[in-house]
């Protein structure tokens, strides 16, 4: 199985992409599709902002691993 993780921007939210992460799971439907917020952004909006890519990397991959399980 393989797995799409969408981004989107360094302030924007998920709920940006719309509909767009369900009709890309409706064409791979043996994939699955993750949507990530950072710190201070959408469902994540009430925590710090990390202040450097390397820890914006780093809490993305900390999501992205806590969704994949």
């Amino acid at each position: 199985m393989a797995h799409f993780l969408l981004l989107r921007g360094l302030v924007r939210e998920q709920r940006h992409w719309g509909k767009f992460p369900e009709i890309l799971n409706q064409y791979f439907d043996h994939h699955r599709v993750h949507c990530i917020d950072l710190p201070g952004a959408g469902e994540h909006f009430q925590k710090p902002s990390p202040t450097s890519i390397p820890d914006m990397v780093e809490k993305m991959r900390e999501e992205f691993l806590t969704q994949k399980d």
